[in-house]
């Protein structure tokens, strides 16, 4: 009897198994070595976003006008198409960066096979065929496979890559091994109540990030990069979490408690301080800082090496840069804003706490001098003008500041923001942003807690709007990559370094 009974609880699981649509469990079919995947709760953006009308989906008017501006954009093209592409809404996706074959793979569950094809044969001009138990479509890198209401989209990293293809997505398609589901450390990419959620391989995302040649020039160019990419971090995970007007980030950083980074922050870093926001107006868009224990930071190999670049500039060398950072005890910021006059220039803050803040003034005052570039003093401010700009040098309490601003300010300043005071008050490295115009109007904080392993961030719709279709709208304005390539054959003009430089 009991041989009868276990015979049948096998052939009942073994149904409901058989039952079970592939496209119900993605994230099996993502394998448990790739550098990082990012998942989305469909239903849930689709939800809270509120652009679900009963069972169809429906783009309001002015992100359709969004759409249209951003045409370019890969997200814009995702979100457009998403009403008449056949997706299935109730199912998550999954978007995954493999270590080799491809740049990334998205996966999405198909409520109609049929449809999906219909519209990338309509984009792309390629036709399915049926290859390797898969339909698949290819264009240049670009890879489609439509199989067992399932649509996978994907990158190739190399074009000759195209004939075996097919063979590569038939086995992801097919893929039965460890999955991203079966690592502890990604638990929290499955999390339902997430609208989004991401896990990254940290190793394996910088052995990519290394090996790409803009990225190379950069940290060639700015050796404090070496302090980002060059670290013992495990894995980073990050959730995201949407509700009226507000949205919360979390982001996780695997890492032992004695490690070579967290000792980094322990040495570098100092306590929140929100000191400095009384010399920022009002009007910057993006506030970054980090409060530093200046003689400690200057001591890092990095920041000798990018002190070393400038001090083998011409004329900069002069400035004492070494001796202007040992001086700092406290936050380092920047605040920059685009200008509101000329169109793709910009004004820029800068500002630091320290104990010798006459001293920083000191040191730029006897170093613009030796460049026959003796100031004006008004009011306590050294005057200058650099690159069309009015430069002010100053200090309020324990705060040096330098202004660079081509208008006359008459704003308010930082300080009077409740949020940016609370924000900065407990964050030793944040960035604070607002986004203000007619199609995104919204707040962005992120900020390291003083638990080294946790970084939150707020995202705020202003004027109590819906935060989930502002952040959308968000991504729909960010350029596509080819935008903001970085330019191989520009070299740095080391004999003009200091620019157009002289007082009032």
């Amino acid at each position: 009897m009991k041989g009868i009974k276990s015979i049948l609880i096998a052939l009942i699981c073994a149904a409901l198994v058989s039952c079970e649509s592939k496209n119900e469990h993605l994230e099996r079919l993502v394998p448990g070595d790739v550098a990082g995947v990012v998942c989305v709760n469909m239903p849930k953006v689709i939800e809270k976003s509120g652009i679900k009308q009963g069972d169809d989906l429906k783009l309001p008017d002015d992100l359709k006008e969004l759409l249209k501006a951003n045409e370019e954009s890969v997200i814009c093209k995702l979100v457009k198409n998403m009403p008449k592409s056949g997706i299935e809404i109730k199912e998550r996706a999954y978007v995954y960066f493999p270590k080799k074959d491809f740049d990334y793979v998205m996966l999405v569950a198909l409520a109609d096979e049929d449809k999906a094809k219909k519209l990338i044969t309509h984009k792309s001009g390629c036709q399915f065929e049926g290859k390797d138990g898969v339909d698949i479509a290819i264009s240049g890198n670009d890879v489609w496979v439509v199989s067992d209401g399932i649509l996978l989209k994907a990158v190739l990293k190399n074009s000759s890559d195209a004939d075996k293809a097919s063979r590569l997505a038939s086995a992801i398609i097919n893929y039965e091994g460890k999955s991203i589901a079966d690592l502890d450390e990604a638990t929290r990419l499955l999390d339902v109540e997430k609208e989004i959620t991401a896990y990254f391989d940290a190793q394996s995302i910088e052995t990519i990030l290394k090996a790409n040649p803009v990225v190379s020039t950069w940290v060639s160019d700015y050796p404090i990069l070496h302090l980002l990419l060059d670290n013992d971090i495990k894995s980073i995970s990050l959730d995201m979490t949407f509700d009226n007007d507000k949205g919360d980030m979390n982001i996780h950083l695997n890492m032992d408690e004695n490690c070579r980074f967290a000792q980094l922050l322990d040495a570098v870093l100092q306590k929140p301080s929100n000191t400095f926001l009384k010399t920022i107006p009002n009007s910057m868009q993006v506030v970054t800082a980090m409060s530093v224990n200046g003689a400690n930071l200057v001591r890092l190999p990095q920041i000798g090496k990018m002190i070393k670049k400038i001090n083998e500039m011409p004329y900069l060398g002069g400035l004492h840069l070494d001796s202007i950072v040992n001086a700092i005890e406290g936050p380092i910021a920047v605040g920059v804003s685009e200008d509101p006059y000329f169109e793709g220039d910009y004004n820029y803050v800068f500002a630091a706490e320290s104990g010798k803040p006459y001293y920083i003034v000191d040191m730029i005052a006897r170093f613009a001098s030796r460049l026959g570039q003796d100031p004006e003093v008004y009011e306590g401010e050294y005057y200058y003008s650099y690159n069309n700009k009015q430069v002010k040098v100053g200090v309020n309490g324990n705060v040096v500041y330098i202004k660079m601003l081509n208008y006359e300010q008459t704003e308010g300043y930082a300080s009077t923001i409740e949020e940016m005071n609370n924000f900065f008050g407990g964050s030793s490295l944040g960035v604070y942003s607002h986004f203000a115009d007619k199609d995104v109007n919204s707040t962005i904080s992120i900020g390291l807690t003083t638990d080294k392993k946790l970084i939150k961030g707020n995202f705020i719709a202003n004027n109590e709007g819906n935060a989930m279709m502002q952040f959308i709208k968000l991504l729909c304005t960010i350029k596509p990559v080819n935008d903001y390539d970085y330019d191989m054959s520009t070299t740095i003009d080391s004999d003009n370094m200091v620019g157009e430089f002289h007082a009032f």
